[in-house]
C-alpha cells in the first residue's frame, strides 16, 4: 500500500500541493509572525507555494484589512 501524501492549500492561490512544496507561516504563541520552513514548529499557521506570486498575493490581501495576520492564523 502507498503512503499517503499529505496534501494542503495555499493561502496565496488555492491551489493543492504536497506539504513538502509549501512553506508555513506561524503565529507564535507571543503573537509574532515566523516562516517556518520545517513546518514542525507550534503555533497556528497557514500554507503558501514557494512561487514568487503567491507570498505577495497573501500581503495585497491582507493589507487593507485592520486584523491582518490575525485573520488568515485565526
Amino acid at each position: 500500500m502507498a503512503k499517503k501524501i499529505p496534501m494542503r492549500q495555499c493561502v496565496g492561490c488555492g491551489e493543492m500541493k504536497s506539504k513538502k512544496e509549501m512553506m508555513r507561516v506561524l503565529k507564535t504563541a507571543e503573537d509574532s509572525i515566523v516562516l517556518d520552513m520545517t513546518g514542525r514548529k507550534n503555533g497556528r499557521g497557514a500554507y503558501l507555494c514557494q512561487d514568487r506570486e503567491c507570498p505577495g498575493q497573501v500581503i495585497l490581501l491582507l493589507s487593507g484589512r485592520t486584523e491582518g495576520w490575525n485573520v488568515l492564523l485565526r
